[in-house]
């Protein structure tokens, strides 16, 4: 989600996400569809989801995730566990 957010709103991304551990071996499905539901999920998932073997739909939803995001703009800052050294310009 940190990737797809700094993405979407021209923010540097920082380096940590893209360490191994955050890249599944096996394909993840939201909500554990099955059958066409799974190529609705592979045609709308973000990229930078799909980098990671993460299929979700992209439409807009309700809940926590608006929080996440105003919360990570306000403080324009990444989680402190991240660093962008290194990271390309």
């Amino acid at each position: 989600m940190v990737h797809k957010l700094c993405n979407d709103n021209q923010v540097t991304t920082p380096k940590g996400v893209f360490d191994a551990e955050f890249y599944l071996e096996e394909a993840y499905f939201s909500g554990n569809i099955e059958g066409k539901g799974r190529i609705r999920l592979l045609v709308e998932s973000p990229p930078e989801f799909k980098l990671r073997n993460v299929f979700v739909s992209s439409k807009p939803s309700t809940g926590r995730s608006g929080d996440l995001r105003r919360l990570f703009l306000s403080t324009n800052q990444p989680p402190a566990s991240y660093t962008n050294e290194g990271a390309p310009a």
